[in-house]
């Protein structure tokens, strides 16, 4: 059998003779460029490990090391799993090794002080192949640790330069750096190199001369705005350090910056414009500069949706398709939906500017275009997303028509998610079938998300709610999408939305729960045992879940609220009611609240006392009172449950109130003086329940609260509270409290008023004294008469005795 070129290739690549060396690797390297199935065929001969050994053998000739680092970049421009391939081989140390060991002046340098071209050219291949191979995602950067020494030798710019070599290597590493500043640590540890003056110098047009003309190389200053904005991305201290940089000439870097998004490349732009807003996001520009940042960004990003745009290297694809466009708009709708996702303001003023508009047409057009993408391309991307080392999705993989509508759709979902008329604009813009479309999608699963989160924006709308959402049927993609169980992203994004749509006043509450959403939603909880699939340990997943079951139950009928504790069961319940994640905790503390409420007419309390037990439910609600007193989201619902539980008849016909020696009574009374005010009137409700005149044995409460706990005495020191709300509520249960003894709640109201009347006529009588100016009526004697009765009347009150008649109107100066 006689061996194929493809199969000569891959064995001479293993020759002791250099130059049949050299000749196989650039022959393998010239085939697999752009060819998928090439790469793939090499793979599958042996040939990564190969290459890897040039690059580590000391022997190896700068030009095989040159050829087998482009080799291997190429292969890397495949697909993710081409990646992992690489990777695998342990191609990185090596690569960093003739990356570091190349880049320094001694290495670099002939005799004469001049630069090496050679040495330049495996830099710069090195560089690029490193590069490449983390544009995949998940690749691990413990690896790029070593390359955080390499800004201090950005020292290539500047000057004018024979050969572009020194500029494009100096592009290379800009954009490693771009890749290396990814968290927090990683940030800040590069700032700390000095990477951001060299990076700032490189933003200067004189810094990429070339030859006797001296133009200049665009590129060199598009990768040092790529790395400044990731950089700064959510790091405040190191968006600080960019802002009170200046370029050699003294200029400001945040006015060059805004001069480049003014420039004609529209790449240049769109990363400039990435670049100031990451920085109004960090809060680090002056408020001037903020001002001029966002006039600036948003018509110039908007403009970018129509835009051509060369695909930067941050967004390619991860493998070549002829079927693919020529141009990329991923990234601008992705900046664009960053700038404006919480701002109401900037959402109607990028509304006003037609953003919704062509961010509709950008979908409508792809769908007319590239549908979803060849057949091949639809199986290569549910490929990619199925495997990988990592055995995680990358969001948005696949062709690059793919990833515009993803960014399109996350666009849209920012753009109408607090501004109501932006959601009124979405959905008279015709694109809702669209977003309903694009969930069923299926093989991408970034396309499915971005979706959901279009319909967790435009289910904020009680209107939308009602009407659109409802003729589109929405529901049902969604609790669909609650079994994509391989995709996590998916669940939790349906979930999030579900939490709106069965909300009481949709009319898709019941569409969920008769589809089987209840069930779906319990599935994703758990049950808290140790064979809990993964999904559901999800943190942010299991939260929504616990959360749309709390939103189901609120104002829920019998029929609803029997469904749901069928499916959870109480022994769930309760593990959720101590689970790790405190908002969990939150949430399954407001779906008990739901449960033992009677807004919806029906009694559901007796089923609570027998699920959990009457005693249990004590303990359980007495243990978040004394250890959560510093969550006061926490104690709010525990206060709720409490009022709501002891307003209702337990199944022998009497008010429930637990224990001998009061624990949890007592602990309600310390929270009468919480700071937060909401707390306090929670408490105030727990009183005002157990002390309801109506219910049978409120004397006896009445005088348990008062004479052994000192309830009473603790509303009264409450009567001045800074909240009207807390002072409302003392009114209504010191009300209850004279009642038992046949004082009207409205001569405790008269009381209380007389009491603040009284302070204020002490103060007045104070600030006469200090010589404050302050009017006292018709003199101070009647005041202070006035001030004398009010004090007596609210003391003899606070006693239990009678309260003396005032005295004449004339004497208080009335």
């Amino acid at each position: 059998m006689v061996a194929s070129n493809h199969d000569r290739a891959a064995i001479d690549i293993g020759s002791s003779v250099p130059t049949e060396r050299l000749k196989a690797i650039r022959y393998i390297k010239n085939t697999i460029i752009g060819n998928f199935t090439k790469k793939e065929l090499y793979i599958t001969l042996g040939v990564l490990p190969k290459l890897v050994d040039i690059l580590r053998d000391p022997s190896s000739s700068i030009e095989l090391k040159i050829e087998s680092a482009v080799a291997l970049s190429s292969f890397a421009h495949g697909s993710d799993r081409h990646v992992w391939a690489i990777v695998s081989t342990g191609a990185i140390p090596p690569l960093l090794d003739c990356t570091c060991s190349s880049w320094s002046r001694e290495t670099m340098e002939d005799v004469s002080g001049q630069c090496t071209d050679d040495q330049a050219r495996l830099v710069e291949a090195s560089a690029r192949a490193i590069k490449a191979i983390y544009m995949c995602p998940g690749v691990s950067r413990e690896e790029l640790v070593r390359l955080l020494n390499i800004p201090k030798d950005l020292n290539f710019s500047g000057q004018s330069h024979a050969s572009l070599t020194p500029l494009r290597t100096t592009e290379v590493v800009a954009s490693i750096i771009a890749r290396i500043g990814v968290t927090y640590s990683e940030q800040s540890r590069l700032a700390s190199t000095g990477a951001i003056p060299l990076l700032v110098k490189l933003l200067d047009p004189a810094a990429g001369a070339v030859g006797k003309s001296g133009s200049s190389y665009p590129r060199l200053q598009e990768a040092a705005l790529e790395a400044l904005a990731s950089l700064c991305r959510e790091n405040a201290i190191v968006g600080r350090k960019i802002v009170e940089c200046t370029t050699e000439q003294g200029d400001s870097s945040v006015a060059v910056i805004f001069k480049l998004t003014r420039e004609k490349r529209p790449l240049m732009k769109l990363l400039a414009a990435t670049c100031l807003t990451n920085l109004v996001r960090t809060k680090t520009l002056s408020t001037d500069r903020h001002e001029e940042a966002v006039h600036i960004l948003l018509p110039t990003i908007i403009m970018l949706f129509s835009e051509i745009i060369p695909t930067p290297a941050s967004v390619q694809p991860p493998f070549p398709s002829k079927a693919a466009p020529s141009s990329s708009k991923t990234h601008a709708p992705l900046v664009f939906a960053y700038l404006v996702w919480d701002n109401e303001k900037l959402q109607k003023t990028s509304m006003d500017k037609e953003a919704i508009v062509k961010l509709s047409q950008m979908i409508f057009c792809l769908e007319e275009e590239h549908g979803d993408g060849t057949v091949e391309e639809i199986s290569r991307a549910a490929a990619s997303a199925a495997t990988g080392a990592s055995g995680k999705s990358a969001l948005g993989t696949g062709p690059p028509a793919l990833k515009v509508r993803r960014s399109a759709l996350l666009a849209i979902a920012a753009i109408c998610y607090h501004s109501e008329e932006c959601r009124k604009a979405v959905i008279e813009s015709k694109v809702l079938p669209h977003i309903v479309a694009a969930m069923y999608h299926p093989a991408n699963v970034g396309i499915r998300a971005a979706a959901c989160q279009c319909t967790r924006s435009l289910s904020r709308s009680v209107k939308n709610l009602r009407t659109a959402l409802v003729d589109s049927r929405i529901s049902l993609p969604l609790i669909s999408l609650l079994a994509d169980a391989a995709h996590p992203v998916v669940q939790i994004t349906a979930c999030a939305t579900l939490c709106n749509i069965v909300l009481d006043f949709s009319p898709m509450k019941k569409t969920v729960v008769d589809f089987g959403g209840v069930e779906r939603l319990v599935e994703l909880v758990g049950d808290g045992s140790a064979e809990d699939s993964p999904r559901s340990v999800n943190g942010n997943l299991r939260m929504n879940a616990v959360w749309a079951l709390n939103n189901l139950l609120f104002n829920a009928d019998l029929e609803v609220k029997q469904r749901v504790m069928s499916a959870l069961g109480w022994n769930t319940l309760e593990r959720l009611l101590f689970d790790p994640d405190l908002m969990v905790q939150r949430q399954a503390l407001n779906l008990l609240r739901n449960l033992t409420s009677t807004r919806s007419g029906e009694d559901y309390i007796d089923a609570v006392f027998r699920g959990l037990g009457a005693e249990r439910l004590t303990s359980i609600l007495e243990s978040k009172l004394l250890y959560m007193h510093q969550t006061p989201e926490i104690t709010l619902h525990v206060s709720y449950e409490l009022s709501q539980t002891w307003a209702q008849f337990t199944p022998d016909g009497a008010v429930y109130v637990p224990g001998t020696d009061h624990r949890l009574l007592r602990l309600v009374r310390a929270y009468l003086r919480h700071e937060v005010s909401v707390v306090r009137v929670a408490a105030l409700w727990v009183i005002i329940n157990l002390t309801w005149t109506d219910d049978g044995g409120a004397s006896e409460r009445v005088q348990l609260l008062r004479e052994k706990l000192g309830i009473e005495e603790a509303l009264g020191a409450m009567a001045d509270d800074t909240d009207m709300d807390v002072r409302e509520r003392v009114k209504t249960a010191l009300g209850h409290f004279g009642a038992v003894r046949g004082v009207t709640r409205e001569s405790v109201v008269g009381e209380l008023e007389a009491r603040a009347a009284a302070l204020a006529t002490v103060a007045a009588l104070q600030a006469r004294e200090e010589g404050e100016g302050v009017g006292m009526g018709r003199g101070s004697a009647a005041s202070a008469a006035a001030a004398a009765w009010a004090l007596g009347a609210m003391l003899s009150w606070e006693r239990g005795g009678e309260v003396p008649p005032p005295p004449p109107s004339d004497e208080l100066g009335m």
